[in-house]
């Protein structure tokens, strides 16, 4: 066992790496712990953990963290595109002069034949001193890509892959067991030939692995061991308690209101938000791509009648993959000078509740309850995402329709579950 001195002088080497390469002045106390396991764990078991925080909670700082220290290759498997630009775009953020030895990709992005030659020369001739994180979708690692047999090679004849993670987990095995096939297969393709080769090359160092999630439940887990077949030891997970959860810099609001009302309300909520300042945003999640579509439409229209400049972008299960991952960047602000400056998203739960950390979201709304708790915690924390965010400035409001609460209520017991466990979540947050 570790004596005292020794962890001090590990936690003072992450807690000086933080601060100087990436301007985080104290990390949490979960951070330093998990760091610390995936960097200097003494057996290949020992460097595997499972994260569970809230969302903002600091996941991808570890990550940047464990790359910053262990160099070489750094794979962020993303099972959405959307979470790959948001990923990049935070692995960009080393001060300066590290960032001329951090690099990171989104494998998904690279189109252009130049590109592609540049980061093959790179890997082909990269060295210890180096850190390239990539953030790749399953499929981008399947035997059919050239990447998948370059990477491999990396990893097990070069010694250069030191760590693996699989962010917003939940998602990772809820596709991989429905209708996702690709998930599955980067599990036999790729990931089972890191951590599972046969035979294991001499001299094989196995790399640390990470998964993550903000909504993680017993399911999740077994579900994901399923589709990768490494197994995490109870010990190593980094699971906050619920009050932990709780979103004090962010205002919970339900607003129950007449059916006449709901478009009226809503818009002119929105509106008053946008009109703080010309950089803020909103984002309205409702669960029909239909609604979606309609309430932009609408919601354009209240604003031209209203003389108010800003556009209304909309994303559900209507767009492929390409199409969400452009609205989205579009969303973020990805773009310069483009002729298009949305100002609110309007989104269906589960297109894009994930990976949309714009600090300039002053304000989620949602029309009806969420379609599940994931959903819920999810959505609930693409608010508050500003280091000076406060429950007077930022908010999360769901609108439900009195009409439709109490048709559930009496006509649906299925339903009621739902919604009165959505009101006891809400009071929790609202309480603590």
């Amino acid at each position: 066992m570790r004596t005292d001195p020794i962890v001090r002088s590990w936690r003072s080497i992450i807690q000086n790496a933080a601060t100087d390469v990436w301007g985080i002045q104290q990390l949490h106390e979960y951070q330093l712990k998990i760091i610390e396991l995936l960097v200097s764990g003494p057996t290949a078991v020992s460097r595997r953990a499972l994260l569970c925080v809230k969302t903002g909670g600091g996941k991808s700082a570890v990550v940047q963290m464990v790359a910053t220290l262990l160099k070489g290759i750094h794979i962020i498997l993303v099972p959405l595109l959307a979470l790959g630009a948001d990923q990049v775009e935070k692995a960009k953020n080393a001060k300066h002069p590290f960032t001329k030895f951090i690099k990171s990709v989104h494998l998904d992005e690279l189109k252009h034949p130049g590109k592609i030659e540049a980061l093959k020369h790179f890997l082909q001739h990269m060295t210890a001193d180096h850190t390239l994180i990539i953030v790749a979708s399953p499929q981008s690692l399947l035997t059919k890509h050239p990447w998948n047999k370059l990477l491999l090679h990396c990893a097990l004849h070069r010694n250069l892959l030191n760590g693996f993670y699989i962010d917003e987990y939940h998602l990772f095995s809820s596709f991989g067991l429905s209708f996702r096939h690709e998930f599955e297969d980067v599990g036999k393709q790729f990931i089972s030939k890191i951590f599972r080769p046969h035979p294991v090359p001499m001299g094989y160092k196995y790399p640390s692995y990470l998964v993550m999630s903000a909504s993680m439940n017993n399911q999740v887990i077994q579900e994901g061991y399923s589709l990768t077949k490494i197994a995490i030891r109870r010990s190593e997970y980094f699971w906050s308690v619920p009050i932990d959860f709780s979103r004090r810099e962010v205002c919970v609001m339900l607003d129950i209101i007449q059916s006449k009302q709901t478009s009226r309300v809503v818009f002119a909520t929105i509106m008053k938000i946008l009109k703080q300042n010309s950089e803020c945003k909103v984002i309205l999640y409702t669960n029909s791509k239909l609604r979606s579509e309609d309430l932009q439409e609408k919601l354009e229209d209240y604003f031209n009648y209203n003389n108010f400049s800003g556009d209304v972008i909309v994303v559900n299960g209507g767009l492929d993959a390409s199409e969400k991952f452009f609205a989205i960047k579009l969303f973020l602000g990805m773009f310069q000078n483009s002729d298009i400056v949305p100002r609110v998203g309007v989104f269906t739960a589960g297109a894009a509740n994930c990976g949309i950390d714009d600090p300039n979201v002053y304000s989620v709304h949602r029309l009806g309850f969420p379609c599940s708790m994931e959903d819920l915690i999810q959505e609930l924390g693409r608010a508050g995402r500003r280091r000076e965010a406060s429950p007077i400035t930022d908010s999360f409001r769901i609108f439900i329709n009195i009409h439709v609460l109490l048709f559930w209520i009496v006509q649906n017991g299925a339903r009621t579950e739902t919604v009165l466990i959505c009101l006891k979540l809400f009071r929790f947050y609202v309480s603590t």
